[in-house]
């Protein structure tokens, strides 16, 4: 059994980091292609939904902000994918995703709070809270699991 060696957070947590890395390199993906995509339809269900008097943001403008993005998500697509391989000697590489995800999230704020209210910072800002949040939990728990002496 591979990860007969593991504990049951450590389990969850492989299965969490394969779960980000689908998640970012689906992102990658769709900022690669559709970069659009992402930008209109999270802002037109702001306006449908909660009425946000907004206007639509546009990716094509410049195309610096969408190769940042594409290999940004790639970037956490590999750690979390290579922290999944073996969390017990990589584990500090998910540190990196955390870390990223919470400046990401509190430019965001910044940004939607002092420079242009878009929906589309604000959902920016909570995903990137999210997943910082969820990843955080899980790391901690991993580090909990386990005797100081093994990591």
């Amino acid at each position: 059994m591979k990860e007969a060696g593991l504990t049951r957070q450590e389990r969850h947590f492989i299965n969490l980091m394969k779960l980000m890395t689908v998640f970012f390199l689906f992102i990658a993906f769709v900022a690669a292609l559709f970069p659009e995509w992402i930008l209109v339809y999270v802002t037109r269900i702001g306006i449908i939904l909660v009425g946000w008097p907004t206007r639509l943001p546009t990716f094509d403008e410049e195309v610096f902000w969408r190769v940042l993005t594409v290999s940004s998500s790639l970037t956490f697509g590999y750690v979390c994918w290579t922290t999944s391989r073996d969390v017990v000697r990589r584990l500090a590489f998910a540190r990196v995703v955390i870390v990223a995800k919470l400046l990401s999230a509190i430019g965001f704020f910044i940004v939607f709070f002092t420079v242009e209210r878009l929906f589309v910072y604000l959902v920016a800002a909570i995903v990137d809270a999210v997943i910082t949040f969820v990843i955080g939990l899980a790391y901690r728990a991993v580090v909990t699991s386990r005797p100081q002496s093994f990591l």
